[in-house]
């Protein structure tokens, strides 16, 4: 046996319902502006009118978008006065986010190799529609983004 597979961490089991809860908290952040609320809110709690303000959405958007992270334990509120300001939930939403950033952040080529990143393969960036337009026609696209 390998020193690296002797010294790996145990495979991470999730049963359905936590994985169903797990991929609800990302696909709240599957959307654009979900995600931008809540990486402006990694690191103080910032009001609800401001974070409309910085990034250029509505009051009534910013609002709705907010009460759905609030729902999925991904912000959490405290009111003050007439504001309400938003904030992460925890560490563990800040190291995710921090961690994703991070990720996106580096160039393709130290993330998959140099043999694999070439020009002229196609991105991962959404171009509209379902999933298909990130992954081959060949896998499905799951019943609820169909």
């Amino acid at each position: 046996m390998s020193t690296s597979a002797a010294t790996a961490p145990p495979p991470i089991a999730l049963g359905e319902d936590r994985a169903r809860e797990l991929a609800e908290m990302f696909h709240l952040m599957g959307e654009p502006n979900r995600l931008r609320l809540v990486l402006a809110c990694l690191e103080a709690p910032m009001a609800a009118g401001e974070l409309a303000r910085r990034l250029g959405l509505s009051a009534s958007l910013a609002s709705h978008h907010l009460r759905l992270l609030r729902a999925g334990r991904l912000l959490k509120a405290q009111r003050r006065g007439k504001q309400v300001f938003y904030q992460a939930a925890d560490d563990h939403v800040r190291a995710v986010m921090r961690d994703m950033v991070s990720h996106v952040l580096e160039p393709e080529d130290q993330v998959l190799g140099a043999a694999v990143a070439k020009p002229g393969r196609p991105s991962l960036r959404r171009r509209g529609g379902c999933c298909s337009a990130y992954w081959p026609s060949t896998l499905p696209c799951s019943p609820s983004r169909a």
